[in-house]
């Protein structure tokens, strides 16, 4: 199988595996009968899409994402 080309500028700061990241979108929580859900702007659509979590998720359009909710970063 014949590997696709590859520039110099593409390979900087790789490390031999090539991986696809999803972009990363933040958003609000939104409080529901009982439950919490997450919402967001689809980078693909423009369109709001909500999610029951955090973590990579699929929109109704078909973009993949990593969702990740507004706020303070918690160290350990």
């Amino acid at each position: 199988m014949a590997q696709p080309a590859v520039t110099r500028e593409d390979t900087r700061g790789i490390q031999g595996v090539l991986i696809d990241v999803p972009p990363t979108v933040c958003g609000r929580v939104l409080a529901t009968r009982g439950t919490f859900e997450v919402v967001v702007t689809c980078p693909k659509c423009a369109r709001l899409h909500r999610h029951r979590g955090v973590g990579i998720r699929r929109a109704p359009c078909g973009r993949t994402y990593l969702v990740r909710i507004r706020g303070k970063q918690v160290r350990a």
